[in-house]
């Protein structure tokens, strides 16, 4: 019985980091095109999907994965294209900011 007990509380706390990482991929306060809740948080969300797709959920007792494995992967697949379209402009500005000589963000911040 006590091991079911700690099975139990270890999938509630893999339950939790998981839909933690979610929302860090979907609600980050700055919501910058190439930072956290832009691209990068796209590309997050991106490797739940991934992960959660090689699970096996095909039992029943897996039907709360199975039906986030799902979600995730719509909000993926719905927001694929914006993703695409900020990684070329971002691409197209790092080429724009080259060839202005412009320098990398890490060579103007102090201590970094």
């Amino acid at each position: 019985m006590n091991s079911v007990r700690r099975r139990d509380a270890q999938l509630v706390a893999f339950e939790q980091a998981v839909r933690q990482a979610i929302r860090q991929a979907l609600n980050r306060p700055t919501r910058k095109p190439f930072a956290w809740g832009g691209l990068s948080g796209f590309q997050q969300l991106d490797a739940i999907a991934q992960a959660l797709l090689s699970v096996k959920l095909n039992d029943a007792g897996n039907a709360y994965w199975h039906q986030l494995a799902q979600s995730v992967e719509q909000a993926v697949n719905s927001n694929r294209r914006l993703a695409e379209d900020v990684r070329a402009a971002h691409q197209g500005l790092e080429q724009i900011a080259h060839c202005l000589h412009y320098p990398r963000l890490s060579q103007l911040t102090p201590g970094r």
